[in-house]
């Protein structure tokens, strides 16, 4: 068996030395590792051999329906040639550039485009040693100069009665601020992430019974653009991601934007009628400006404001609680310091567990932090102090 896989590997290595021989192994490559998504991968052009190392030109990815999943201009590629055989599909390093990939879930479904393609649609299938196939593992990855979309269903919160979510609904529809699109079904709302460059190492994609999806990611440059304007703009970056049956577990080391940093653990459960969080983020240092894209009211100014807390993020079933512990603000004029909490519910907001202290206040300052003007004008001078339990 040594001998034989030994001489079919020599083999293909010396097919791969001729254009001819590239054209028959790209052939090769399109119909097996084809036939393992349930869509269509298309390649116009190969350099170079899938052994030491292949460029891919032109490719696409698409669905059993046409919908692209995936595109680029050109890719470096490295794969395990057992890939061919049957079992896992395993792809020791993968470069592309200017790549475009579309990721969805229309109205009413409950999985994800890239999940229906790359479920293998051969399920019968093994890897020889008896466990299901159908999963891809990426040992490198990295975008570059690429563009991530994500589209979700535009939904309001299900716990508003449903006249007070067809008012919501209506808002939702007339924020010119989201990128929406109207589909059968409804809405969706997009979520575009502008790469400058991510890496990512062993990225597993499987079904739920093999654990799902995970990915390490080493290193990112991007901007994530929940609304047209402004974006989150993230420098550096690198944590664990982990998704399985709608729940996405991570770990973020480090996380740095242009004036802030920070690190944050946590999960998101997707699988409700509305995202459930339970987030812990700690920032020694931050800056209000880089939190517009949250708040887009906030002054873009770095130097108008910032300062260090630690956040937990919980919903519970009264409502989302945010409660920051060790808060330290300082804006011009104002310093804040303490602790205080909040709980946010579909209709209402009720603060808990106060207890700031200001010293000096600059109510100017304080104004710039919400989106309506206070009903108060003019200079304090000298300190204010709140306490309060809920």
């Amino acid at each position: 068996m040594a001998i034989a896989f030994g001489l079919g590997f020599l083999f293909v290595l010396a097919l791969s030395q001729t254009a001819w021989g590239r054209s028959q192994i790209l052939a090769y490559t399109l119909r097996t590792l084809g036939g393992r998504l349930n869509g269509e991968l298309a390649v116009q052009r190969l350099e170079g051999n899938v052994i030491t190392g292949a460029r891919l030109y032109d490719i696409l990815v698409t669905d059993a329906a046409g919908a692209p999943l995936a595109a680029a201009d050109s890719a470096y590629i490295q794969y395990r040639i057992a890939s061919f055989l049957g079992g896992d599909v395993v792809i020791h390093r993968l470069v592309a550039y200017d790549a475009r990939v579309e990721l969805f879930r229309m109205p009413g479904d409950t999985v994800w485009n890239y999940q229906e393609v790359l479920t293998d649609p051969t399920p019968d299938a093994t890897d020889g040693t008896g466990a299901d196939a159908g999963a891809t593992l990426l040992e490198s990855l990295t975008l570059i100069d690429s563009e991530v979309s994500v589209r979700r269903p535009l939904e309001p919160d299900p716990r508003l009665s449903q006249e007070a979510q067809d008012a919501r609904m209506e808002e939702m529809l007339a924020d010119t601020s989201y990128v929406l699109e109207e589909v059968p079904g409804g809405y969706l709302r997009t979520t575009i992430i502008d790469i400058e460059q991510v890496g990512a190492e062993e990225l597993f994609i499987g079904p739920t019974e093999r654990g799902g999806t995970y990915a390490e990611i080493v290193n990112a440059n991007a901007d994530v653009y929940f609304r047209r304007d402004p974006p989150l703009e993230v420098r550096e970056g690198r944590g664990q991601l982990h998704l399985r049956e709608g729940v996405l577990e991570f770990r973020v080391p480090e996380v740095v934007l242009p004036n802030s940093r920070g690190e944050g653990l946590g999960s998101i459960d997707f699988t409700s009628g509305r995202p459930m969080y339970n987030l812990f983020i700690d920032s020694p240092s931050f800056s209000l400006s880089d939190l517009r894209w949250l708040y887009p009211w906030l002054p873009d100014d770095p130097e108008a404001g910032g300062g260090s807390a630690e956040v937990r993020i919980e919903d519970r079933a009264e409502g989302r609680l945010v409660l920051a512990r060790d808060l330290l603000l300082e804006m011009p004029g104002t310093e804040v310091t303490g602790d205080f909490g909040l709980i946010s519910g579909p209709e209402s907001v009720r603060f808990i567990e106060v207890e700031l202290e200001a010293n000096p206040l600059r109510v100017e300052s304080v104004e710039a932090l919400f989106p309506d003007d206070l009903p108060v004008q003019g200079l304090v001078i000298g300190g204010a102090t709140i306490r309060g339990v809920s």
